[in-house]
């Protein structure tokens, strides 16, 4: 009869600390979804400047086309979202039912001062 050996101790990296926290890891990219912190055409402006943020302020909204095409679509505050909209449909030649997704997305980044978003395009329908 063959006599039965338990497997050895898990194994671990000399340098793993036990009641440590993990150092934290910074992702390498923002998720396409989520708006990119720190960057963006407000990134070197003085906020104690009255109306910075109206004046010369773009905004821009990613599209993704499919898995490796983007489109953009930039706007400034007070411009008409929805020819921005109808231009960009044309230009990327979508179906209309996309325009009300596109200026909808458009009108929520301009009401809360967004200036960059992304947005798959399956999300504007």
């Amino acid at each position: 009869a063959r006599q039965f050996e338990p497997p050895p101790p898990p194994r671990s990296a000399p340098s793993l600390q036990y009641n440590e926290e993990p150092p934290p890891q910074e992702p390498a990219m923002p998720a396409w979804d989520e708006p990119r912190q720190g960057f963006g055409v407000t990134q070197n402006v003085n906020p104690s400047v009255p109306g910075f943020r109206s004046q010369g302020r773009k905004s821009e909204l990613k599209v993704r086309m499919s898995d490796s095409h983007w489109e953009s679509l930039r706007f400034s505050p007070g411009d008409d979202l929805e020819m921005h909209g109808q231009q960009f449909v044309s230009r990327c030649a979508l179906k209309s039912a996309f325009l009300p997704g596109v200026v909808a997305r458009l009108k929520q980044m301009a009401a809360i001062q967004q200036d960059y978003a992304c947005v798959d395009i399956v999300d504007l329908i």
